[in-house]
């Protein structure tokens, strides 16, 4: 649609979210064995993503994985 040039502007939504810093740090770390929907963990993937902070993590096994 967009590459035909036949998309239609849709006006947005104007809400958004805001969240203090001690309440993202507790989603630094994901729990391997804690279910998530999809689309929430890719949001905590994403919020982590940005500088400055440090990214999400999960341990697992005794190995620690990082995502950034």
């Amino acid at each position: 649609m967009v590459k035909d040039g036949k998309a239609t502007p849709q006006k947005q939504a104007n809400v958004g979210t805001f969240h203090k810093v001690k309440d993202t740090d507790k989603i630094d770390k994901i729990e391997p064995d804690k279910f998530y929907k999809a689309i929430d963990l890719i949001n905590i993937i994403r919020a982590r993503t940005f500088p400055p902070y440090k990214g999400a993590y999960l341990e697992y096994m005794s190995y620690a994985v990082a995502g950034k």
